[in-house]
């Protein structure tokens, strides 16, 4: 009864929120939303998804402007991404830029749910509140991001490992393909885990996502006749737009480490992110009792990816609720609760203390989530998963 009560109240739901998107509710239209919101309009118009030249003289016939007036990034994702949300852009931008935050905010509360499955009521609660009130998280729902279904997908992997819900695992896992640089740690090491449980479980699983990953291949043409290529060179040609090179507002430790020892570029920052994972993945060899378990996994990948990856911007760090959720699910003693509010609230801190530049201090907070989780393993904590 419950699935059927699901299905019914979806579409009202979202009835509610479109008609709710003509109210005078703030968003701002033309800040990291317009990407994704122009390369599905010139999909409706025919244009390829990775044709950016096309995409800009659509916008600046749109804007009466010439190209050379039109500031729009390329649209960085796969091109299932952009079906999935195709279609916002039959809204005017203004409305479906209201729709896009209320998707997003739709996303973290289910996500959220899903992560505190299992906690006390009380605290599960304060949870939801909490999450909106973390800086990242924040950030992201103003600037109309892309990372929330990237949230959403590892609270449902982190639910249906526990349920044994193959279906939940495949839609989880293909939406942390939506955004690559963050999601292929993350979908590799839950491929991994599969393979290594040898269960019936395990085999439909692998499976489904094979027929999933084949699907979303094919579909992809209908974007892009040559999204395989294209896709590749957006990717590569990325690093060439102005401001993304140097990327001051960049949150990465490889980045960070390769300005102290003075390299520049995202080329040196490659190589150290490199680096980092190596030694990482041969620190870890040590520690797999603890790491194959499935909670475990993915709040320890959630971890290494935001330490590892190169290119990272402060919303990126909404993935951080995982090993936040993971902590609130031991945290007992009141040297867990003060850790836990440091980690929580430094981020505030850094933003009052140093604006903007302050966003370098989500490094802080996440060694010390990884620290946490160090120091779990070292006692051999593995009954605090309960996700195997």
């Amino acid at each position: 009864m419950k699935r059927y009560l699901i299905w019914l109240l979806a579409p009202i739901i979202l009835g509610l929120m479109w008609v709710s998107s003509y109210l005078p509710i703030p968003a701002r239209p033309h800040l990291d939303f317009q990407v994704l919101y122009y390369a599905n309009l010139g999909l409706l118009r025919g244009i390829a998804l990775y044709d950016h030249i096309s995409q800009v003289g659509m916008l600046a016939e749109l804007a009466a402007a010439r190209p050379e007036q039109v500031n729009l990034h390329p649209f960085p994702y796969p091109p299932w991404y952009a079906l999935s949300t195709l279609p916002l852009a039959m809204l005017p931008i203004s409305v479906a830029a209201r729709f896009w935050l209320q998707l997003n905010f739709a996303m973290l509360m289910l996500a959220v749910w899903f992560l505190t499955e299992g906690l006390k009521p009380g605290l599960r609660l304060a949870t939801f509140p909490l999450s909106v009130l973390f800086l990242p998280v924040l950030g992201a729902l103003f600037v109309g991001q892309y990372v929330f279904p990237v949230l959403l997908g590892l609270g449902l992997v982190t639910y249906a490992l526990r349920q044994k819900k193959p279906y939940l695992i495949v839609l989880g896992v293909t939406l942390l393909t939506f955004k690559p640089h963050l999601g292929i740690l993350l979908s590799g090491a839950l491929i991994f885990y599969l393979f290594q449980q040898k269960s019936k479980f395990s085999s439909l699983t692998l499976r489904i996502l094979l027929g999933t990953g084949i699907f979303l291949f094919i579909i992809g043409y209908l974007a892009d006749p040559a999204w395989p290529a294209e896709y590749f060179r957006s990717l590569t040609s990325y690093q060439d737009i102005a401001g993304v090179q140097s990327c001051d507002l960049c949150v990465s430790l490889p980045l960070l480490l390769a300005q102290l020892v003075g390299m520049q570029g995202f080329n040196s920052a490659f190589l150290i992110a490199g680096i980092l994972m190596l030694i990482l993945i041969i620190s870890l060899y040590w520690k797999r009792e603890f790491i194959f378990r499935a909670r475990n996994l993915i709040v320890l990948f959630v971890l290494i990816t935001m330490l590892v990856s190169p290119y990272l911007l402060n919303y990126d760090y909404v993935l951080l609720l995982v090993p936040f959720a993971w902590y609130l699910s031991w945290a007992k003693g009141r040297s867990d609760w003060i850790i836990l509010g440091l980690v929580y609230i430094l981020p505030w801190v850094g933003l009052g203390l140093f604006g903007r530049q302050g966003n370098q201090v989500l490094l802080v907070s996440t060694v010390g989530l990884a620290l946490l989780l160090w120091q779990k393993s070292r006692k051999n904590q593995t009954n605090l998963d309960v996700g195997s």
